[in-house]
């Protein structure tokens, strides 16, 4: 049996060699080792910081430390502080004040109308052109025009004092005098037939030295009230003093000028100082002044008497006292006089059962040829279409006829 002979690789290789056939083989050279790197010490893992809230995040004032939340209030409410202090400077030092109108002042004297000029703070010169202007109204004669003076400042409106007046218009008052002026007046425009006439009425206080301190201003008035004559020429006066006049017992004085319409006049009544431009003027204001006496005839509580004044319209009165079912009545009666050709009578009863008479008044009108028979005249339709007044009304409500 055949014996197999196990080859090798080393065999191989030597049969090779031996018949010269063998290869050249290149050991490769092994790669050099790379060096080896120390190993870094592993750091310890940070904690993550979390960015701070914007809500909640810290803030670091004076040392202290606050949350975001608590920085933002404050400044909001700084801002709301800033923002209510500017509008508070703003409403009292810059903004400019509204303005209200002032209450117009009661006139000391009755006066037709009312005419208001206005002036501003640092125009006062106008006030003279202004006047002027009023000075060409054309009323109805006899009219008095009330003229006030409003004045326009940055901070309000109001009707400028009598002082301020007469320092704007250049007049010349005598301390004397001023010191006894009280704070109400009235300026006005009256008109009468040389044109209108410009004057004055103020108030004064009680003085026993009052007349003596006019009479000594008498010497330099024409000049120190010049201006109140507006457009009115003054010539030499008349005379070289003030003379002496009476009016419905009021004593007057006056200076005349060659121009008839033209005086200056002055007169004290009860409180007042009246200063006019013309006799006519003065007239027309004392006039609505001093109420005239009316006096009427008494005849107590006599009826026949009264009834014998009515047939004439004679004025008169009369308390009448009558007694109705036990029931005693009480009522005034008084005769006013004419009014075109009707007697005017009047009705008060001060005492009555029904307590809606009393102190009410009727007022009937009676034709002149219905006087000697005026208590028949008033009755039924003729007392409805006659009288008038709180009592004629509630005697209708109750029924009357």
């Amino acid at each position: 049996m055949k014996e197999y002979e196990i080859k090798t690789m080393q065999k191989d290789i030597k049969e090779l060699i031996n018949k010269g056939a063998a290869p050249k083989l290149t050991i490769p050279t092994p790669p050099k080792p790379k060096p080896i790197k120390k190993k870094q010490p592993i750091k310890k893992k940070q904690p993550i910081k979390k960015k701070p809230s914007k809500k909640y995040g810290p803030y670091r004032i004076l040392g202290k430390v606050f949350s975001k939340q608590v920085v933002s209030s404050v400044i909001f409410i700084a801002i709301i502080l800033l923002i209510a202090g500017g509008v508070y400077y703003w409403w009292n030092y810059l903004r400019a004040p509204e303005k209200t109108e002032p209450e117009i002042p009661t006139p000391l004297i009755e006066v037709d109308e009312t005419n208001i000029i206005k002036i501003k703070q640092g125009e006062e010169s106008d006030l003279v052109e202004k006047l002027r202007q009023v000075f060409l109204y054309e009323p109805e004669k006899g009219v008095l025009k009330r003229v006030l003076v409003k004045k326009e400042t940055p901070e309000e409106y109001y009707f400028i004092s009598f002082e301020e007046f007469f320092e704007i218009m250049r007049l010349n008052i005598p301390v004397d005098i001023v010191n006894n002026l009280d704070t109400k007046y009235t300026l006005f425009i009256y008109l009468q037939g040389g044109g209108n006439m410009f004057g004055f009425v103020v108030e004064v206080g009680a003085s026993e030295d009052l007349e003596d301190h006019l009479k000594a201003w008498e010497k330099t008035m024409v000049e120190d009230l010049k201006p109140i004559f507006l457009d009115h020429k003054l010539e030499e006066p008349a005379t070289e003093e003030f003379q002496d006049n009476t009016y419905k017992d009021v004593n007057i004085r006056y200076l005349n000028f060659s121009d008839p319409s033209l005086t200056l006049d002055y007169a004290v009544v009860g409180e007042y100082l009246i200063v006019t431009t013309s006799k006519e003027s003065i007239y027309g204001v004392i006039d609505r002044i001093v109420e005239e006496e009316v006096t009427y005839e008494d005849c107590g509580s006599s009826d026949s008497c009264f009834s014998d004044y009515v047939k004439t319209c004679t004025l008169a009165k009369a308390t009448i006292t009558e007694i109705q079912d036990d029931v005693e009545l009480i009522y005034q009666e008084t005769i006013e006089g004419f009014d075109n050709n009707d007697c005017i009578l009047t009705l008060v009863y001060t005492k009555s059962p029904v307590s809606g008479f009393i102190g009410k008044e009727m007022t009937c009108r009676v034709p002149k040829d219905n006087l000697d028979n005026f208590k028949d005249y008033l009755q039924g339709e003729k007392m409805k279409q006659s009288c008038e007044g709180p009592l004629f009304d509630f005697i209708i409500q109750m029924g009357a006829e």
